[in-house]
């Protein structure tokens, strides 16, 4: 299981770089491209002064075999995106490991 939710960024820009995304992540984790899932969250970033600019947010949930893997999907986001914002934009990549006993897909214990 490999799900990423994005935001900060314009549908537009994430959709011209997820096939490249779910590719390159499939590549790096040995996971098949059609179990990855990209999601794309409409968000509007708030604060003191009201709305302000956003950055681009990248969760990812997954059962993880290799912890080891973090850095080079984390490197591999920001360079792949980098390409869409500018050279200063900071760019955030958040892991939430899912515990294998605790994903069911349609009721049952995957």
């Amino acid at each position: 299981m490999f799900h990423i939710r994005a935001r900060g960024l314009p549908f537009e820009d994430l959709e011209f770089l997820s096939e490249r995304l779910i590719r390159q992540l499939a590549d790096i984790t040995k996971i098949s491209a059609s179990a990855l899932s990209l999601e794309y969250e409409k968000s509007i970033y708030l604060g003191v002064a009201g709305a302000s600019s956003s950055f681009p947010y990248f969760e990812i949930s997954w059962v993880n075999t290799d912890h080891d893997l973090k850095p080079t999907i984390a490197a591999s986001i920001e360079e792949l995106v980098r390409t869409v914002v500018e050279p200063q934009q900071e760019i955030v990549v958040v892991f939430h490991e899912i515990d294998p006993q605790n994903y069911f897909k349609n009721g049952k214990h995957v």
